[in-house]
């Protein structure tokens, strides 16, 4: 099926990047004037604007490469189909027998790489075919297939209802088409609803599991609180018992002191008995 021919792209392409060297060449002393003003190296800004001409150039090629893609025309024997549109595609169907005008757009540039645009008016339709090689050719078959006077209303009749069928096949068609995806995206969505029950049921495993695991450990806590009140009664036990030992050793200790302060006072008398016999025995 014809698109966009490439001739068209290296056409555009051609007028960008000439525009582009005219802006730079035009831009280049007031770039000097700014790196002067600013204190930068001379030929910063200047390079500068060649980077983002290089970035727009290639910007403007690759979307004209995903326009080229994305647009198709078709000359049927009934009629011109066309389909273009990049985000959303958008097709149209002109039956020779509507066609109000043809126009021609012819520039230099288009001269010179041999391609044409062409508009098409069809009441309220107006289709544009960018990039058009042999568009002379191209006219002519259109002009051929055009219905002439001599062809009588009535066959005019047959084709446009036979353009209205073919426009109702191609809206069942969507529309089957619509249906399908919305059966895919159906199921889509229950697989993943069953994913998410199941991760549900899941979690909900593990929260049960969770609260044994916190049950098990508070019954080990309560048990650890039980040994702990026992092994603190027993300590209490034997300070108890350590008090009592204590008690009785300082019981022992003032019975010893007695004992030795009364040693001593005997000590002390039998020296002072002594003294007194030794002064009787002097005198």
């Amino acid at each position: 099926m014809p698109t966009i021919s490439k001739k068209e792209k290296i056409k555009n392409t051609t007028i960008l990047a000439l525009a582009l060297v005219i802006i730079n060449l035009i831009l280049y002393f007031p770039s000097l004037w700014i790196d002067s003003s600013l204190g930068w190296e001379k030929g910063s800004t200047s390079t500068y604007l060649l980077i983002i001409s290089f970035l727009t150039l290639i910007g403007y090629y690759l979307l004209n490469h995903i326009r080229e893609k994305n647009f198709f025309y078709e000359f049927k024997n009934d009629g011109i189909r066309v389909e273009k549109g990049i985000f959303s595609q958008k097709e149209y169907f002109i039956p020779y027998e509507e066609i109000e005008e043809i126009r021609l757009e012819l520039d230099l540039l288009g001269e010179f790489f041999g391609v044409a645009k062409l508009r098409i008016k069809a009441g309220e339709t107006e289709v544009e075919l960018p990039g058009i090689e042999d568009y002379e050719e191209k006219v002519r078959i259109i002009e051929k297939k055009l219905p002439t006077k001599e062809d009588g209303n009535m066959s005019n009749v047959l084709n446009s209802i036979s353009s209205r069928l073919l426009l109702i096949e191609r809206e069942i068609a969507n529309v089957l088409d619509k249906e399908e995806r919305i059966e895919k995206l159906t199921e889509s969505f229950v697989r993943k609803i069953e994913r998410l029950e199941e991760q549900h049921q899941k979690i909900k495993d593990d929260v049960e599991l969770t609260i044994e695991r916190l049950e098990e450990l508070e019954e080990e806590g309560s048990n650890l609180r039980e040994e702990v009140e026992v092994i603190e009664d027993n300590f209490n036990k034997e300070i108890d018992i350590i008090k009592k030992k204590l008690e009785i050793i300082k019981k022992f200790e003032k019975l010893l002191e007695k004992e030795k302060n009364e040693k001593k006072g005997k000590e002390k008398a039998k020296e002072s008995k002594s003294k007194n016999t030794k002064r009787k025995k002097k005198s």
